[in-house]
């Protein structure tokens, strides 16, 4: 699995920082026949991380905000997303 970004899909605004980040399946950057899976849309503001997912052949939908820290680099947000996608909705 490969992510790209968000260095050409990285912007700032009045809401704050906005930026994509496109997840691909693929052996190498330079493997052409990479397929994407999914995009995060994120958008950074006053502390708090909101962010809207597209997977493959589902409809898009946002996670639940998040808590991020001032010194969190562009790879620690992606792993914010990934890890709240990944945590189950309930523990037992």
């Amino acid at each position: 699995m490969l992510i790209d970004g968000p260095a050409p899909l990285r912007r700032e605004s009045d809401d704050g920082e906005l930026f994509s980040y496109l997840v691909h399946l693929g052996v190498h950057r330079s493997n052409s026949r990479r397929v994407p899976i999914a995009r995060f849309d994120v958008v950074l503001r006053s502390g708090v991380l909101n962010a809207s997912v597209l997977l493959v052949d589902s409809p898009r939908f946002d996670i639940e905000p998040l808590i991020y820290k001032p010194e969190d680099g562009i790879w620690d947000v992606a792993r914010l997303v990934l890890s709240a996608l990944l945590t189950p909705l309930h523990s037992i």
